[in-house]
């Protein structure tokens, strides 16, 4: 019986594909939770009731856009031979389970805004879009520039929208982390598009990268680089003096002069540094582990809820493990 069990949750877990999302897409969600939090003095009973709702809303958000990118590319992988999990359900079945998502989503929004209004709307086009990426008839991701511009954003930038957008916090510091993400994003599905290169190319499938050819990525994710590190600091900064209880993030800059500095050395000289990463990039670390960390250190000295950094150190165990590893 256990291992049935066993077998079932690592069958969800690879058709919703957590292991991708859980450790580089759920960091930036929890921090702007925090951000939340701290500006609006929540107290931690509604702090912890909301952050529930938020990441129950978060899975499904990120299982239900694993489910459909996986469902808009079952032609391709099946001519790739690729083993996925989906491919051992039924189509019916699959859109079942979209459809079971999509209304508990909605179910979840209502109880967070309280109300069916132009938010309600909004956050409906949100996830309409996370699906669409993949899904026909828009299907994005084979629109050539605009595939890589919505992929920029329904990984990171429209899940932290959509929680912008239920408690109405749309201020400077949440715009221009939004921006921000968008720019995280924007270099990720670079990323992405350049290890599907060959593969897209084998299943005919029409892509920014498979368009315009390496060469022409490669430029766009040197600029890319720069401009997100641009608007990193410009949102540290805003949201530093917007909110003197995060003052601790200044440490990036600490971390920029020395340890950041000596890494990236090492990287560039010694190893050729390959920019075409996402977790061993300079300022993976601060991105995954110190960011939500600092902030939810900060939220539990200020509103003595610490059940957030305990969701924090569950959510990054590996990766802060890791981290210890780089400095021992």
């Amino acid at each position: 019986m256990c291992n049935n069990l066993r077998s079932k949750v690592e069958f969800l877990a690879s058709l919703t594909r957590c292991q991708e999302w859980k450790d580089t897409k759920l960091n930036w969600y929890v921090f702007a939770a925090i951000m939340y939090f701290l500006s609006r003095g929540v107290s931690p009973l509604q702090q912890n009731i909301a952050f529930t709702y938020l990441i129950v809303l978060f899975f499904i958000y990120a299982s239900a856009g694993a489910i459909s990118n996986d469902y808009g590319d079952l032609e391709q992988d099946r001519l790739l031979k690729k083993k996925k999990a989906i491919l051992s359900l039924k189509e019916s079945k699959v859109v079942l389970l979209l459809l079971i998502l999509s209304v508990v989503f909605e179910i979840v929004v209502l109880n967070l805004t309280q109300a069916f209004d132009f938010r309600f709307i909004l956050i409906t086009v949100g996830y309409g879009i996370c699906l669409e990426y993949s899904l026909p008839p828009l299907r994005f991701k084979e629109r050539g520039v605009w595939g890589l511009l919505f992929g920029s954003m329904v990984q990171r930038a429209i899940p932290v929208a959509i929680l912008f957008t239920i408690f109405s916090f749309w201020t400077l510091s949440g715009v221009l982390y939004v921006i921000f993400l968008i720019m995280v994003g924007f270099r990720a599905m670079i990323v992405h598009q350049m290890k599907d290169y060959e593969n897209d190319i084998k299943s005919r499938t029409k892509t920014m990268a498979t368009n315009s050819g390496v060469e022409r990525m490669v430029k766009l994710e040197n600029a890319s680089w720069i401009v997100e590190l641009l608007t990193f600091f410009v949102f540290l900064i805003s949201l530093t003096l917007q909110m003197e209880k995060l003052f601790l993030l200044f440490g990036f800059v600490t971390y920029l002069l020395t340890w950041g500095g000596i890494k990236l050395w090492k990287y560039s000289i010694i190893q050729k540094l390959n920019k075409f990463s996402m977790s061993n990039a300079f300022l993976a670390d601060w991105y995954y582990w110190w960011l939500p960390a600092i902030a939810a250190v900060a939220l539990g000295t200020y509103t003595g809820n610490w059940l957030v950094l305990f969701f924090v150190a569950i959510m990054q165990r590996f990766h802060f493990f890791n981290l210890i590893k780089k400095f021992v």
